[in-house]
């Protein structure tokens, strides 16, 4: 199983880890970060395959995954 980490102060709410995840691994928090934006946050880790995606995807590198 991988492990996504989210660094919720860079993220800028836009949703492309979102739709980019074919596992549904993502979602957007009811909560807001700093910007004043929801963030995005893990709701189905085990699913996740490490296929780095949603990392690929962030324009601002809010998103590592760990293999």
């Amino acid at each position: 199983m991988a492990v996504v980490k989210i660094r919720r102060e860079r993220c800028k709410g836009c949703r492309y880890c979102v739709e980019s995840c074919p596992h549904g691994v993502l979602d957007m928090s009811e909560e807001m970060n700093q910007r004043g934006v929801r963030f995005a946050v893990v709701v189905e880790e085990e699913q996740c395959t490490g296929c780095t995606l949603c990392g690929v995807m962030c324009p601002d590198a809010a998103i590592e995954v760990y293999k």
